[in-house]
């Protein structure tokens, strides 16, 4: 099942997948010709999660204030193609979408949507 860290998600489908790179730092001085430059490490691989839930008001906003207590945190993210991705270092857990259903298949009357975004660990 799809989830970001402990947290179960009905849906949990990648947007923005940036590879990590390789980094660099390029400067220039006044008064010197040439420039310079220093390699950073890996990093900048950013990536953002739609993630989705269905069930009761009360229980939606439960579930994005757990997501909203991971931000800072390094997590597994599962998507709905049983992707892994680690580390994952959740920078914003975004905005809560709550979009009113009918409850015909006992799902909850309530989905739950945000967007989840970090940047991944080298």
């Amino acid at each position: 099942m799809p989830q970001v860290g402990n947290i179960l998600c009905f849906k949990v489908a990648p947007l923005v997948q940036a590879n990590v790179r390789q980094r660099l730092d390029i400067w220039q001085t006044p008064g010197v010709d040439g420039i310079g430059a220093q390699s950073l490490g890996d990093g900048e691989g950013q990536f953002a999660f739609e993630c989705m839930t269905m069930g009761t008001p009360s229980y939606v906003q439960a579930w994005y204030e757990a997501l909203a207590e991971l931000a800072g945190e390094f997590v597994i993210i599962i998507d709905d193609f049983v992707t892994v991705h680690t580390p994952c270092l959740i920078v914003d857990p975004g905005q809560l979408q709550r979009i009113a259903r009918v409850n015909n298949d006992g799902l909850g009357t309530c989905i739950g949507r945000t967007v989840v975004s970090g940047a991944y660990q080298a």
